[in-house]
């Protein structure tokens, strides 16, 4: 009996380790379907919410998702926000002029509040090289650095230098590698969530900050916290 040449045995064990890749795929398990967003009323929420649940590209929040499309409350100048003690709930203002960003960068805070741990947000700051201090503290808070970074990731598997403009929320620049490495981590965290939230200390009120070109203003006190039940809000965008 011959027995094969270098060449072709080589080639064997490459068509049988092809072959064992395609078995695991085939295998392994659909990825888990997105939460079902509801409306206020908890009524099946028609619109393009659905639509970007299924087109994000990073692990989004499980469970059922409510969509409140009349504003902040108390705030209906505001783009959108979220509340701490509301983790399954994001407001937004129906009309929006980038709408699709900004649900994302809610939802990326929804993903702060339910999935991340600390060292997940430690990495973060490490991946953009961000001093210690308070995850939604200073004029940049890296909480919000974070919530932008997951819109980023949600819309884009890779990014060029000229893809985040000016237009991106809080500052918030990447290069293509921290934009890898962010959405690497976020598949980390999604991977093992926690059996038990373990969200951030409760933000104050953060402010988007003023355009670059407008001359600096003094910081406005921060309003008391809401009588309402919902906790602290989280990043009211204009």
């Amino acid at each position: 009996m011959l027995r094969p040449g270098p060449d072709v045995a080589r080639r064997l064990v490459l068509v049988a380790a092809v072959a064992l890749l395609i078995v695991a795929v085939g295998a392994a398990p659909a990825a888990a379907h997105p939460p079902k967003p509801v409306s206020k009323k908890g009524k099946k929420l028609k619109g393009p919410w659905h639509r970007y649940l299924h087109q994000a590209k990073v692990p989004v929040v499980k469970g059922r998702l409510k969509i409140f499309l009349n504003g902040c409350p108390g705030r209906p100048r505001l783009a959108g926000c979220v509340y701490t003690r509301r983790k399954y709930r994001l407001y937004l203002r129906r009309r929006l002029h980038d709408r699709r960003g900004v649900f994302y960068h809610e939802l990326g805070h929804l993903f702060d509040l339910r999935v991340m741990r600390r060292r997940h947000r430690r990495a973060f700051k490490r991946i953009f090289g961000l001093k210690r201090g308070a995850w939604f503290g200073g004029r940049r808070p890296p909480g919000e650095q974070f919530a932008e970074a997951y819109s980023y990731c949600a819309r884009h598997r890779r990014i060029r230098r000229t893809r985040i403009s000016s237009r991106a929320r809080y500052g918030y620049r990447a290069t293509p590698a921290q934009h890898r490495a962010v959405c690497a981590l976020i598949g980390t965290a999604a991977a093992k969530p926690p059996r038990r939230p373990d969200p951030p200390k409760a933000p104050p009120v953060i402010v988007e900050p003023a355009p670059v070109a407008a001359p600096p203003q003094p910081p406005a006190p921060a309003p008391p916290p809401p009588r309402n039940g919902l906790g602290r809000l989280v990043d009211p965008i204009f």
